[in-house]
């Protein structure tokens, strides 16, 4: 890739601490149904040294290969409650890969991006791929949290805190992995959601390529 892209430095801003639902799943599993919210008992009585425990590789990204950063292009997002929202209009390189077990073979594969400075409440660019403890892999995320919601995400916590801008993208049927490392502008299209919903708006999905 010709043009280069860099990294920056940032502080650390903590805004409140209001709840979100997370999406859906897409495929059933052993216990929840599409169109049920993700119960929060699965995620409030774990540990809290889970998020410390390695998945290596990134199963989800699919044949055992785990990129060590992504870069994604943020397009069409515009002002709404916050006035600072077409700032985040950017291109990203998402590093710091966490691979995090929730437990009861329910995990998550995590890199980000800190946002300098804190924009709407926001601090962190976040790519996830998440599988559910069915063994299948429920979704890909790109999604902005504040800090504390990274804490959450990290911690197994759910419901996670606002405000956030998501973006999701389920995976091939049947389930599948989606094959993360050979993302080459893939766009992330299955849904978008603001939380509060009046916080930005939004018109174009990510385009996410493996780095």
């Amino acid at each position: 890739m010709a043009k280069q892209y860099r990294q920056r430095d940032s502080g650390l801003l903590i805004p409140g601490n209001d709840s979100i639902e997370l999406p859906k799943p897409k495929v059933p599993g052993p216990w929840y149904a599409r169109g049920e919210l993700y119960p929060a008992a699965r995620f409030m009585g774990r540990r809290k040294c889970c998020c410390r425990e390695a998945i290596e590789p990134c199963l989800c990204c699919g044949d055992d290969t785990t990129p060590d950063s992504f870069l994604i292009l943020i397009r069409g997002i515009s002002n709404n409650s916050c006035g600072d929202c077409t700032i985040l209009n950017d291109d990203y390189v998402l590093s710091n890969y966490e691979g995090l077990d929730c437990g009861a073979g329910s995990w998550a594969c995590i890199w980000r991006y800190q946002l300098e400075p804190q924009r709407c409440g926001l601090d962190y660019l976040c790519f996830i791929t998440r599988k559910n403890d069915g063994g299948s892999c429920w979704f890909i995320m790109v999604i902005f949290v504040s800090s504390q919601g990274l804490t959450d995400i990290r911690n197994c916590i759910h419901p996670i805190s606002q405000p956030y801008i998501y973006y999701l993208k389920y995976p091939p049927s049947p389930p599948a992995p989606f094959d993360c490392a050979s993302f080459d502008e893939e766009p992330i299209d299955s849904d978008s959601i603001s939380s509060p919903s009046n916080l930005c708006s939004r018109s174009t999905s990510p385009l996410v390529t493996a780095l």
